[in-house]
């Protein structure tokens, strides 16, 4: 928000351009309630929650589309307005207003918006775009981390589990050595690693065999919009920093 309680370039662009969809992408069916001056049945309480979430996702829409603009060189109005005009680019920034509302970290924000200003300046570019920005709205900064780290060298998800405790041996706490799992999970869907090699274990385990995954093009694809600013040592400092 600017000084003195004006709009950013931002703020008026989306109140020009895009009042029909705001009220759905800020407030879904619940926020249709609210916004109809929400009956006896919420408590204030939940009113000044929820008109929290709605002054949070504002915030974020307002800096996507801002960022976005100062990346293509152009006015946030600018911005939009070519953009609502083209079937194409209309998709892609409806899904770029999306994931921006409810990111929950400015690398997220920053990278979407470079992604808008992609597809603005190159139509031929926004289904590839469109693509990128789907696969980062499903990113936590520990999936990026993981992805990064892929990009460097193979690693099996005990070496994943090994590199989140800090090479400090065998994780302490269950939710450390668990975590290889999920991250891969939601790395493999969006199409962002993929298994290298598989290898015997060995030792005990002769007949087991270990997989070893990579970051695929495509994921550095997507850890190039993120300009790798995510990157963290160690479960603990993730974790630091999603509490700050």
């Amino acid at each position: 928000m600017a000084e003195d309680n004006q709009p950013s370039p931002g703020q008026e662009a989306i109140g020009t351009g895009l009042a029909a969809i705001l009220g759905t992408m800020l407030g879904g069916p619940t926020g249709g309630v609210v916004g109809a001056a929400a009956g006896p049945h919420l408590s204030q309480l939940v009113q000044r929650a929820w008109k929290e979430v709605i002054a949070f996702r504002e915030r974020q829409l307002e800096s996507v589309v801002d960022q976005g603009a100062d990346f293509a060189g152009v006015t946030p109005q600018e911005l939009i307005e070519s953009m609502q005009a083209d079937h194409q680019q209309r998709r892609l920034l409806h899904d770029v207003l999306l994931g921006a509302a409810d990111a929950r970290d400015a690398n997220k924000v920053r990278a979407l918006a470079r992604c808008l200003a992609t597809g603005f300046q190159d139509a031929a570019r926004v289904d590839e775009e469109a693509l990128i920005v789907r696969a980062l709205v499903d990113l936590d900064p520990v999936h990026v981390h993981v992805l990064a780290e892929l990009e460097r060298r193979s690693m099996t998800a005990r070496d994943i589990d090994w590199h989140l405790s800090g090479g400090l041996g065998a994780p302490r706490f269950s939710t450390a050595s668990d975590l290889s799992g999920p991250i891969l999970t939601v790395l493999e869907r969006n199409g962002l690693v993929d298994e290298s090699i598989k290898r015997p274990v060995g030792g005990v385990h002769a007949n087991a065999v270990a997989t070893k995954f990579k970051c695929t093009s495509f994921g550095r694809e997507c850890l190039k919009s993120l300009g790798n600013e995510n990157r963290y040592q160690t479960l603990k400092e993730i974790f630091a920093d999603k509490r700050g």
